[in-house]
């Protein structure tokens, strides 16, 4: 009989609560049955003889109190906030999560507790229309967080569930905002594309304008080419799991730096390289992929550095860490501290006015980014406006 009550408690309580843990606690609970039934008939505890009592065993025998023990022991396992509410909203009990997001407040009304206008609002609507027991609201200040609340009859009580769902919201938002971007970005070079085909006309044009025409048309078809590439390896640096291979960190340093030096020159930007320190150092990294880190930050700073200033790539040891740690630096526009801490999103771009005479999508960064963080490295970046960044990337030695 009770191993019976305590399933019947959970079947129930089943009910009213919609989360992938469920099964797992009901589980855990006839366990628990078991073995509280087998310490409490030694014990002779009161709670035993009233709740687990083949004489009593009946679910309506139990006093408030022990069924109030009995519903605090199973609502702790759960690991987001329960409130257990009278008929007036005032919290009789709820559980360790709830005491420790919003602090042990017992009998005191829940919008006391929660004070949020949102949440205070559809509480009130639901007082006068108790089928309005699942709401969404947010938290403004200083989180900026989303949450579900579902309410739900049970007994004497309301038992008020809090959700956090912050991480599906922004994830959602993002997903929406990269398409928006996505969309926008391959609009441009395309619409150019299609507009300049559709004037490629040999008979009106002499053959030296449609030639400028048919280059135009290349031009963006290798920009919407270079986006989707970009696209297609930020998307593989997300969902797969690459095996990581000691790579020789000065020979990609300048395998890079050979790319890059004719660029640097043409645009009468002295390049500075100080890497000799970290000759035969090798570090655990994802084949080729440090290559496109270091690619991407000496683009960025040739591509917001102005002619007749200086752009310095070096490596160094951070012997107390045993680390490596490659700079670059550049004496360009400099990034905002607005600008700083979304500098890595996908899509964005620092100062757009002027991003229109820069090639680039505002995806290298968010690679940069992903990358570093894959192979557990840090990237550092500091900068003052007007005078120019300095990019970090710190690893472990292998």
């Amino acid at each position: 009989m009770a191993i019976l009550l305590l399933v019947l408690v959970n079947i129930i309580l089943i009910s009213f609560f919609d989360t992938k843990i469920i099964f797992i606690i009901l589980f855990f609970e006839m366990i628990s049955g078991l073995i509280t039934f087998a310490f409490f008939k030694r014990k002779a505890s009161a709670l035993s003889n009233v709740a687990m009592s083949t004489n009593s065993g009946n679910y309506n025998s139990l006093t408030d109190v022990q069924l109030e023990n009995y519903y605090q022991l199973l609502i702790n396992h759960f690991d987001f906030p329960i409130f257990f509410l009278d008929k007036n909203f005032e919290i009789k009990f709820l559980n360790s999560q709830a005491k420790l997001s919003y602090g042990k407040k017992i009998l005191s009304p829940i919008t006391s507790v929660i004070r949020d206008y949102e949440f205070i609002e559809n509480i009130e609507k639901y007082k006068n229309n108790d089928n309005l027991n699942n709401f969404l609201w947010k938290k403004k200040l200083p989180e900026n967080k989303s949450y579900k609340t579902e309410i739900k009859k049970f007994n004497n009580f309301l038992v008020l569930q809090i959700i956090d769902l912050t991480k599906e919201v922004n994830k959602k938002r993002n997903h929406e905002l990269y398409l928006t971007n996505l969309t926008h970005e391959l609009k441009t070079p395309l619409s150019v594309i299609i507009g300049y085909l559709e004037t490629i006309n040999f008979e009106e044009f002499s053959l030296e304008e449609n030639k400028k025409f048919i280059e135009i048309v290349n031009s963006k078809s290798l920009e919407m080419k270079n986006l989707i590439d970009q696209m297609l390896k930020l998307s593989e640096m997300e969902s797969l799991t690459k095996v990581k291979t000691k790579i020789n960190l000065y020979q990609v340093i300048n395998k890079s730096i050979k790319s890059y030096r004719e660029l640097f020159k043409k645009k009468s930007i002295n390049l500075i390289v100080d890497v000799d320190k970290i000759k035969n150092t090798f570090i655990e990294f994802t084949p080729n992929d440090f290559e496109i880190v270091l690619n991407n930050l000496l683009s960025n700073a040739l591509n917001y550095s102005d002619s007749n200033t200086s752009v310095t790539i070096a490596a160094s040891f951070i012997s107390k860490e045993n680390q490596v740690e490659i700079m670059v630096k550049d004496q360009g526009i400099g990034i905002s501290n607005d600008n700083l801490t979304r500098i890595t999103e996908k899509f964005y771009r620092v100062d757009k006015s002027r991003n229109n005479l820069i090639h680039g999508h505002g995806l290298g960064l968010a690679i940069t980014n992903e990358i570093i963080a894959k192979n557990k490295c840090k990237m550092l970046i500091l900068s003052n406006l007007g005078k120019g960044s300095t990019f970090k990337v710190l690893c472990k030695l292998s």
